[in-house]
């Protein structure tokens, strides 16, 4: 039984900071009885992959780290929260350029290098647990900042009022994510389209929804921006842009630099995380078996490699919002959407 290698896995750790837990095959954060449960590896495998990820969106962003406009803060000397850290590597990056402010990263695991700048402080926690917020005093934050992490959050609202609370007047909370379920803009992919890709997507969100009360949510991006307005009024958070972007996934597009930014798309990251995705999620989530685990994903490496006939894209999109002034300056909650470029 799966869940019980899990847990036996589970209690041989009593150290909270390297809680891991082995099952197949990979390397899991533990879920410490239930809770901070994270469905995809910390091992080395998925780090190289969330590097892959992050040169990912420095791509789709045209080489910026963030969209929000915190750059004369953050040269100021400012203070930024990465919620999600991972691997550190964006932390890192920011850091290098903003050597005035101080950089502070947590994530469930500490698989963050052991030598950083001098202005990047990691930490191991739960950003869903008000104590991993305790050591900050209110406003203590110009930047808040969360990188395809969203669709593990359980309560996307709560976490959005804590960003609140810690960030100063004036700051911004940003969230960038891929919305994992293809679309297409043309009549390449409608609903009678069989298309295995899609098939997993429905079945990774089913998996999700089970595996937490709540659940986790792959479609959560789409709702930040109205959950950064609310409660109105007034607002949370105002000046709420919203940028999307298009990840063709293959060789199908006719410019260049989009067929290679699809094609490594697709290979580096799809294809090389299919199973880290699904293993967990799918087995402990949906009750599958690894057998039928494999046989599923073999279907949907095949679908991807051999069918250019369907022109499907994920949404990368970028969300941030401005916590309004004292003063009350900045207090219409506008939100504007934007089509980012290729």
């Amino acid at each position: 039984n799966d869940d019980d290698d899990e847990r036996a896995f589970d209690d041989d750790y009593d150290d909270d900071d390297t809680n891991f837990v082995f099952a197949h095959g990979r390397r899991y954060h533990a879920s410490n009885g239930g809770r901070a449960f994270y469905p995809l590896p910390n091992d080395e495998l998925e780090q190289e992959r969330d590097d892959m990820k992050h040169n990912l969106a420095l791509w789709m962003m045209h080489d910026k780290l963030f969209y929000a406009p915190v750059d004369e803060a953050l040269r100021r000397g400012g203070a930024v929260f990465d919620l999600g850290t991972g691997t550190g590597t964006w932390a890192m990056e920011l850091a290098k350029i903003y050597t005035t402010s101080q950089i502070h990263g947590c994530d469930l695991s500490p698989i963050q290098p052991a030598y950083v700048w001098d202005n990047v402080f990691f930490a191991t926690g739960d950003f869903e647990d008000a104590a991993t917020w305790d050591e900050y005093p209110d406003g203590a934050f110009d930047y808040i900042h969360m990188r395809y992490t969203l669709f593990a959050v359980q309560d996307p609202a709560a976490l959005i009022q804590r960003a609140w609370k810690y960030l100063k007047p004036g700051g911004y909370l940003e969230f960038q994510e891929v919305l994992y379920w293809p679309q297409a803009d043309d009549n390449t992919l409608s609903p009678e389209t069989p298309y295995a890709f899609r098939d997993f997507c429905y079945y990774m969100q089913q998996a999700l929804a089970r595996l937490t009360s709540p659940g986790m949510d792959l479609f959560a991006i789409n709702r930040v921006a109205e959950l950064m307005r609310t409660p109105p009024p007034p607002p949370l958070f105002n000046d709420i842009t919203e940028v999307r972007h298009k990840l063709p996934i293959g060789r199908w597009p006719a410019s260049r630099r989009q067929r290679e930014k699809g094609i490594w798309f697709l290979r580096m990251v799809i294809l090389e995380g299919l199973g880290a995705i699904a293993k967990r999620a799918f087995v402990t989530g949906l009750g599958w078996t690894e057998v039928q685990v494999e046989m599923f994903l073999f279907e949907v490496r095949r679908s991807l490699l051999e069918w250019d006939g369907v022109h499907a894209y994920l949404p990368f999109t970028v969300v941030y919002g401005r916590k309004p002034l004292e003063d009350g300056s900045a207090a219409v909650g506008g939100h504007d959407v934007v089509m980012g470029g290729a």
